[in-house]
């Protein structure tokens, strides 16, 4: 299972006998389902072989793990291609301010775009979503903001907010922090000023 920063496993024995042939049929099944093997590895190897992999990654998270809870200070913008000129421009006023930020590009369901969104929302200090996007998507942001234990977030988010239009409605999905903020896009410089304040604030 995928715990945190684990890595999910799908391991089927080569040398497995059945005894009716539907038993066969449904590992096969679940072994080619794109949601089920979905940022999985799926292993075809004998049990020894699966011990190996097993060590190997699990000495490769320890390695990582204390680079990964790191908690940096910059501010993670999340942005979908469509809003890349404004995050652009967010970035900008964040650099008037002596604030890094930081962008991770979506390629739809690759497992390195998610691996490194996950990582961002770990380490990152503040997050402000950027996504004047379809309904789905923006929800799945707002979803991975509420998740971020799930994924090793130990500390909450200093700040975390979304940029929204005049004529944008958003639902907050249950849990979302209590002092999430709703940023009009229609001064960005003047609103934007508030929420460095607050991270300011919270860094002091």
């Amino acid at each position: 299972k995928n715990t945190q920063a684990q890595v999910r496993i799908l391991w089927s024995n080569p040398y497995l006998t059945f005894e009716v042939p539907e038993q066969r049929h449904r590992i096969a099944k679940l072994l080619s389902d794109p949601i089920e093997t979905e940022l999985a590895e799926v292993v075809h190897t004998p049990l020894e072989e699966l011990k190996s992999i097993l060590f190997k990654q699990l000495h490769e998270q320890n390695s990582n793990i204390e680079a990964l809870h790191e908690i940096k200070k910059f501010v993670y913008l999340i942005s979908d291609k469509k809003n890349e000129v404004q995050a652009e421009k967010i970035a900008r006023i964040f650099a008037n301010h002596n604030i890094e930020t930081k962008t991770c590009i979506y390629v739809k369901n690759t497992k390195e775009s998610i691996r490194r969104h996950r990582q961002l929302l770990v380490q990152a200090r503040a997050v402000l979503i950027c996504a004047d996007s379809e309904i789905s998507w923006l929800r799945s942001k707002l979803f991975d903001v509420v998740k971020t234990s799930g994924y090793g977030k130990k500390e909450p988010f200093k700040v975390s907010g979304l940029i929204v239009s005049e004529t944008q409605k958003v639902k907050l999905p249950s849990g979302i922090p209590k002092d999430f903020m709703l940023i009009p896009e229609s001064d960005l410089d003047a609103n934007l000023a508030i929420f460095v304040n607050r991270l300011n604030e919270k860094n002091g």
